[in-house]
């Protein structure tokens, strides 16, 4: 995140914990024994450090705190009464005792420089769902409000959209796949007018990644092969990747996507 990037706040999400699963998997007719269980996990050899017994003994401690919430009842020592949405109810738990908040990054950009842009935006995806309803009428969402509409007005001025006599707007058939393209089109030609390289989009090469440019809707790795150069789109595998200058870097492009492998790796290659 970065000054201006619009986010989403919302309370953690529910996952559900693995032991959960173990626990309701191994119940039969609502009733976990911790004995049964100990007898799979030494059948099965699979605990770490062989300590089938600790192991064990895990799922029952956290038995005893859900007991504690009221979402299990201990009938004897190796008798517990499983909920049929035990799972649900123990990732719910877990996820109201959780104080920390779950943040999304829903743009990079600031709201401004989303109006005039010639990629893809976050406005955009809005303004293709036509749903306003989550917009407050004051604060930050009249902003985003009269963002919205400079951005349509916007569109209509560059030819990507026309207004329609019921008052809505028709939008250029895959918009969002034209913005981007189109981004990474300008950006490309600008990238290779200042190395004096050409710009290849689209082909299949090889060879060593030198920089990554991150656009508003994509990222751009740029990569010198010989004495030429290559800009291609990169998906969101590339985005995950925190990779330092000069990594080795494969790409494929095709049916506008991307595929991608990072790093040296062993295997026959087509």
């Amino acid at each position: 995140m970065r000054i201006g990037s619009i986010i989403e706040i919302g309370p953690a999400e529910a996952v559900s914990r693995p032991s959960d699963r173990a626990i309701a998997d191994i119940a039969e007719n609502g009733i976990y024994r911790p004995s049964r269980h100990l007898e799979q996990a030494r059948f099965e050899g699979r605990v770490p450090g062989g300590n089938s017994e600790g192991f064990v003994d895990a799922h029952v401690r956290r038995l005893e705190a859900l007991r504690r919430a009221g979402i299990v009842k201990r009938i004897d020592v190796d008798q517990w009464r499983i909920p049929e949405d035990f799972a649900e109810r123990a990732s719910t738990y877990d996820a109201g005792r959780n104080t920390r908040a779950n943040v999304r990054i829903l743009s990079a950009a600031r709201l401004e420089s989303q109006i005039g842009a010639d990629g893809a935006t976050w406005l955009d995806r809005r303004l293709l769902s036509g749903d306003a309803s989550d917009l407050a009428p004051s604060g930050f969402g009249r902003e985003v409000r009269d963002a919205l509409a400079r951005r349509r007005q916007h569109h209509i001025e560059q030819g990507d959209a026309v207004s329609q006599p019921n008052g809505g707007t028709a939008y250029r058939r895959n918009l969002l796949a034209g913005l981007r393209e189109r981004e990474i089109a300008r950006v490309g030609a600008e990238m290779a007018a200042n190395e004096s390289l050409p710009f290849r989009p689209g082909r299949r090469w090889r060879d060593r990644q030198r920089q990554v440019h991150r656009l508003r809707a994509a990222l751009i790795r740029q990569v010198r092969h010989r004495r030429e150069g290559a800009r291609v789109h990169a998906g969101p595998m590339a985005a995950r990747h925190r990779s330092p200058a000069w990594t080795r870097v494969i790409g494929v492009v095709q049916a506008g996507s991307v595929s991608w492998q990072l790093g040296r790796q062993r295997g026959l290659e087509m």
